[in-house]
């Protein structure tokens, strides 16, 4: 890294903490420790401010973008100060409508906390007149947090009067916490007071955990103490789980050492899983270490994996020593990948070479799967030499792998990706997969070109499935293009296929058409299934033309599939009719399912028009009393 690099990325780090330290300080404060962190933390770089001669104008610094991060807040700080009390609503006015501009974001937080900490009562009705108004649409729950946070640090109580006027969850809760808070960093006993002085509705255990967890970060024993006496066991437990976790973050094993103190049960047990989760990400050992005290099961499975993971970054070995130690079968296997998935990013080769040691099928194929995907991120290259090295037996998860690996090169150069994988798995099992996949992605922006390419590949289920694979994509934008281009193929399964994807696709957007289309379809299974597909969507869109369709078909299978799709769609609102399509069904199995179906949704509406229309209907008296006996059963169930 060059030194302009390093100096970018000091001042880039002296922003970040300038942005946080505007929740406290005042402009000119902040001001004077920019300049400071600029004189220690970097040399000026070469350029200077981006706006020359004085202060940018507000059209200037909303569109200001400079790697200089000393000169970017100074603009920002210096326009700031420069606006008078009484001119921050016209600023903020025009700043309403700027999304996505760090700059037009650090202004208004800043003019709003300096409005509050001035006349907070003027800013907060600003912001109820903006919000009543609907002038604020963007961060409006960050503006009442802002100014009832300058407000809070002043005048309490005002603040607390305030929050109570606010209108929307989102907007109180924000307010609610910035309050809470600020009190709590002060003044925990003071943040508690005025918690309890809140409504009903303000209360409840995500408000009390603010205080706490703030509280904690200065004196974790006292409020956990205080926690302890709290009335609710979900509250307190909130409250604990809150005080733990912050604590952890400083003092890992007093804050270990405080829960497994506490009494044995769910509220313990809660609150260390809560807290193992944040450890394991500062010390993974520890974690480990402690994971024995809680009993078996999902939750405890979940922290393995999350332990795991974070210690592999620095010692896989260890990580994955432990892992063998204490669990085993699925929760072994995932995590065993978060293993494998954290040293890929480190280091792939290692991790390839820890999977070729595995030897239970289920183990490696999760790893595999995890490592693909990792890998093909850092180098596409090495990622595809090491899945051609797996063997066959890997099976599903070799298929899996390659399809990961080359999902990324598929969308954004269909052409390489095809051209590679022709020249290196011609001969390869999963070479269907990937060819389909790849022709998938190029047909959403290409479907000509996928069509030519899949034409091209030699006969076999390769070509045959990238075909319909092309087509299909096709027939979502252009169906009659694509129906065009299905007429071009020779005669056979192959454009049957096509034919019927095509038919399903197009009935989504017009069925009349799609109709039409079906019926120059040759004879077979495909217009079978195609009937299908037609009939669902459109009796989805018309349910009369649709009907109107399907009752022209001649009897057979495709009839009877199409009846099966109204059926689906009427058993339920208008089991009457549902009952005389089934009726009309010329396959004897595939009737007296659906009848029994439509009967059985009959009975718990109307169970005296079911047993009717089965008695009076044209059957076969082995059906009839299939069916009755059916709807009695239907009917003892709705009784209990």
């Amino acid at each position: 890294m060059g030194a302009k690099s390093k100096t970018i990325v000091a001042l880039t780090a002296v922003a970040a903490v300038m942005v946080l330290a505007w929740q406290q300080r005042e402009i000119s404060r902040l001001k004077a420790e920019l300049s400071d962190a600029h004189q220690a933390g970097a040399t000026r770089l070469a350029g200077g401010a981006n706006v020359k001669g004085g202060r940018p104008t507000l059209a200037q610094l909303i569109k200001e973008k400079d790697e200089n991060s000393f000169t970017f807040m100074r603009d920002i700080l210096d326009y700031a100060e420069s606006v008078k009390l009484g001119d921050i609503p016209n600023v903020l006015d025009s700043l309403k409508d700027v999304h996505g501009s760090d700059s037009a974001w650090m202004l208004r937080d800043l003019l709003l906390k300096h409005w509050a900490e001035t006349d907070p009562s003027a800013a907060f009705a600003w912001a109820q007149d903006q919000k009543a108004h609907g002038r604020w649409d963007y961060n409006t729950a960050e503006n009442f947090g802002t100014i009832l946070s300058a407000w809070a640090d002043k005048d309490p109580a005002g603040a607390l009067a305030a929050l109570t006027q606010i209108h929307g969850a989102e907007s109180r809760d924000v307010a609610r916490a910035e309050i809470l808070q600020k009190l709590a960093s002060k003044d925990p006993a003071a943040a508690l007071a005025a918690y309890q002085s809140l409504p009903a509705s303000l209360q409840n255990g995500e408000a009390l955990s603010e205080i706490y967890s703030t509280w904690a970060e200065t004196d974790p024993s006292a409020a956990a103490a205080a926690a302890m006496k709290i009335s609710g066991s979900t509250a307190q437990r909130e409250a604990l789980a809150s005080i733990a976790n912050t604590w952890a973050k400083d003092d890992p094993a007093a804050a270990l050492a405080f829960v497994n103190g506490l009494p044995e049960g769910d509220t313990r047990n809660q609150i260390l899983q809560s807290t193992l989760s944040g450890l394991s990400e500062k010390d993974p050992k520890m974690a480990a270490d402690a994971l024995a005290s809680l009993p078996a099961g999902n939750e405890r499975n979940y922290l393995v994996n999350d332990i795991a993971a974070n210690w592999a970054m620095d010692d896989p070995a260890a990580a994955m020593a432990w892992v063998a130690n204490i669990t085993t079968g699925d929760a072994y296997d995932k995590a065993t990948s978060a293993i494998v998935e954290q040293m890929a990013q480190k280091d792939p080769a290692s991790a390839a070479a820890f999977i070729a040691q595995m030897t239970d099928a289920s183990t490696r194929e999760g790893a595999i799967q995890a490592l693909a995907g990792t890998w093909a991120e850092s180098d596409r290259t090495s990622a595809l030499a090491w899945v051609q090295t797996l063997p066959a037996s890997d099976g599903t998860a070799r298929s899996e792998a390659l399809k990961d690996v080359m999902r990324s090169w598929d969308d954004t150069d269909p052409v390489a990706a095809s051209a590679y994988i022709m020249q290196n798995f011609p001969n390869d099992p999963n070479f269907n997969v990937v060819a389909e996949q790849v022709v998938g992605h190029w047909a959403a922006n290409d479907p000509t070109a996928a069509l030519a390419w899949a034409q091209a590949l030699p006969p076999g289920l390769a070509r045959d499935d990238s075909i319909n694979t092309a087509l299909a994509y096709e027939a979502r934008t252009n169906p009659q293009s694509a129906w065009s281009d299905a007429l071009q193929l020779a005669e056979g399964d192959v454009r049957a296929n096509a034919m019927a994807g095509i038919v399903g696709n197009w009935s989504k957007s017009d069925p009349a058409d799609a109709a039409a289309a079906y019926a120059q379809m040759p004879a077979g299974k495909a217009q079978d299934d195609a009937a299908s597909q037609l009939a669902l969507q459109w009796v989805r869109q018309d349910a009369t033309a649709a009907s109107q369709w399907v009752d022209g078909l001649p009897a057979g299978k495709a009839r009877d599939n199409a009846v099966v799709a109204l059926i689906s769609t009427d058993s339920v609102n208008n089991p009457s009719a549902a009952f005389n399509w089934a009726l009309t069904i010329n396959g004897t199995e595939t009737q007296q399912g659906q009848l029994e179906d439509v009967v059985k949704e009959w009975t718990k509406k109307d169970p005296t028009a079911a047993t009717t229309a089965i008695q009076n209907a044209p059957m076969s008296d082995t059906l009839r009393t299939d069916l009755l006996n059916a709807a009695q059963k239907a009917q003892s169930v709705r009784q209990k």
